[in-house]
């Protein structure tokens, strides 16, 4: 319940970030590309905490760190999905190129 909750919570954020970034790139793909971008900087950098959890998380458990691990890949779909819906939202209300 409590991972949920999270992925909701995460959401949210990303909803509102993602709609706020809009407010200051007004180039016709910018959603997809706020998406991808940070997709790819966050994946990043996860991989390479997640590679030295130990440094880096070292008072986390195993069954924590995979926990972490399983919200990433959820915070990540979300990170592609809700820009890509926003895009879509955009160009049928007319407001994109």
């Amino acid at each position: 319940m409590s991972i949920f909750v999270l992925v909701a919570a995460t959401a949210i954020v990303l909803l509102a970030v993602t709609r706020l970034y809009l407010r200051f790139d007004k180039s016709g793909n910018a959603a997809l590309k706020f998406g991808i971008v940070g997709t790819m900087v966050g994946l990043i950098l996860d991989a390479f905490s997640l590679a030295n959890h130990h440094h880096v998380f070292p008072r986390l458990s195993e069954s924590q760190i995979i926990a972490f691990a399983c919200w990433m890949s959820f915070a990540y779909a979300l990170y592609l999905i809700i820009p890509a819906i926003l895009q879509e939202r955009m160009k049928k209300a007319g407001t994109v190129r």
